[in-house]
């Protein structure tokens, strides 16, 4: 297993990838295969977690999994003695912190942690992405070992503080072979990796789904 501990400057991103150009791990990490187990905000400074042991990150990073934390956070100014009771009661003091607006998944090799997997598709072994399918009669397989983390925002945010919800996570597999004018691309050509694996990068949606139907929430109520 591998850990490492990184201070994370001012103004970076918590991830690997930054679609707009600004500062992110992978200006600091040049390692494969580690992610951050938990995060802090763009315009936080301090230590982050990075690992190669996805159960060991997600025990970290999942709220489900309880894990106790203690920061140390450095404020401008001196709080009041009203500010230090509210907080000493334990008030909310993040209006959103009920609503999830910005996830992370990932999408990496299948490794030595997942033995198992291996075990029982050694076809797997290095790949994150692996699809046989059919291109004018002829039968191709593609395999990919593209390594990505998106961060995604749910709008409007999902409200979680009335109960439980259900976000449905949305694969457009059907535009990882396709051009941006809409001509299909061979996957058996090394030229057109590339741009298959941009779409794959591309493909993935969240939305809320409480009826479970497959659909954006929102976009039904419109």
């Amino acid at each position: 297993m591998r850990l490492l501990l990184l201070n994370k400057p001012f103004h970076v991103l918590p991830q690997f990838t930054a679609a707009d150009g600004r500062a992110c791990l992978a200006d600091f990490v040049d390692l494969p295969a580690v992610y951050p187990a938990g995060r802090l905000d763009y315009d936080s400074e301090g230590l982050m977690v990075l690992t190669d042991c996805g159960p060991w990150q997600a025990r970290i990073s999942e709220p489900s999994s309880k894990l106790r934390k203690r920061y140390l956070v450095q404020v401008e100014g001196e709080p009041t003695a009203e500010a230090l009771a509210r907080l000493r009661a334990g008030e909310r003091i993040l209006e959103l912190q009920d609503e999830l607006v910005r996830r992370q998944i990932e999408v990496h090799k299948v490794s030595a942690e997942d033995e198992s997997l291996i075990t029982q598709r050694p076809d797997l072994a290095d790949a994150s992405v692996k699809v046989t399918g059919d291109l004018d009669g002829t039968a191709f397989v593609f395999t990919s070992g593209v390594e990505e983390e998106f961060e995604f925002e749910l709008s409007p945010p999902v409200d979680s503080s009335t109960g439980s919800i259900n976000v449905t996570l949305s694969i457009d597999v059907e535009s990882w072979f396709r051009a941006d004018n809409g001509s299909l691309l061979d996957p058996s050509l090394e030229a057109n990796r590339s741009e298959i694996e941009t779409n794959i990068e591309q493909s993935f949606e969240a939305f809320e789904d409480d009826d479970g139907d497959g659909e954006d929430d929102a976009e039904s109520a419109s």
